[in-house]
């Protein structure tokens, strides 16, 4: 495991313990980004984008691409469930299974 992934997965077992703390107070999310969508939007043509990229490569760079892929889809659902959109991160979580599907799985 690549050290930003082992500190990524700290972070998120860190915020999960925080959570259930009675005196958490979220933080609040940013509700656009500089670009002028959510964040959320955002994350997810990024995830998109990535995901393209990455099936026109193979060996390291592919992995590189999708290897921010799962950064960002982390970030993506954890900002989802922190907000209570629960439902909304399943199905965000399908449309990218369903991404990843039609660009790198099905590629003959």
């Amino acid at each position: 495991m690549r050290l930003f992934d082992l500190l990524s997965e700290f972070k998120i077992k860190d915020w999960l313990k925080k959570r259930q703390d009675p005196d958490y107070i979220a933080p609040p999310s940013p509700d656009k980004t500089e670009l002028g969508q959510p964040y959320e939007s955002f994350l997810f043509d990024e995830i998109k984008k990535l995901i393209i990229e990455a099936s026109e490569y193979q060996g390291e760079e592919r992995k590189k691409r999708l290897s921010k892929v799962t950064s960002l889809e982390i970030q993506l659902l954890a900002s989802l469930e922190q907000g209570g959109y629960n439902m909304m991160a399943t199905n965000m979580e399908k449309n990218i299974l369903k991404l990843k599907s039609e660009y790198l799985w099905n590629k003959k």
